[in-house]
């Protein structure tokens, strides 16, 4: 099962829309103004460079092992970035939204723990697999 993804995103305070295309991760993104920028990932998934509708790149992307972005050109706004995920730029406070748990790039790490509930999940998953009441993953 693949987390849920973005279609459309509206701020009501500033009257905009942006619009998300996706394929095996994100392939584009459309403003209300009907500027598109397509995603380049690199082998980790991660936003590596966009591009504009006549195939210039407008923006690069550079990032350390864990996440902390090392480099970056270009002034298109873009919250998708790390491994493709959603950064809150917004909030100002450059961490990761992976649904479940917030991840810091700066630290290297989670925010805060699996849940108990999640682990119990998982290793119920993992023996009714190896049963076979599942099928493989």
């Amino acid at each position: 099962m693949s987390p849920p993804q973005i279609l459309q995103d509206t701020n009501v305070q500033a009257g905009t829309t942006t619009t998300f295309v996706y394929g095996l991760g994100l392939i584009s993104t459309t403003d209300g103004s009907g500027n598109t920028s397509y995603y380049l990932p690199d082998g980790l998934g991660s936003t590596s460079q966009l591009t504009n509708s006549a195939g210039t790149i407008t923006d690069r992307y550079a990032y350390d092992a864990f996440g902390a972005t090392r480099s970056q050109s270009g002034a298109t706004a873009n919250d998708w970035r790390f491994t493709g995920q959603q950064q809150d730029y917004n909030a100002n406070r450059g961490l990761y939204d992976l649904r479940a748990r917030m991840y810091d790039p700066a630290l290297g790490r989670f925010l805060r723990q699996r849940g108990h509930t999640e682990v119990r999940e998982e290793l119920w998953l993992q023996c009714c697999r190896q049963l076979g009441w599942l099928g493989r993953a």
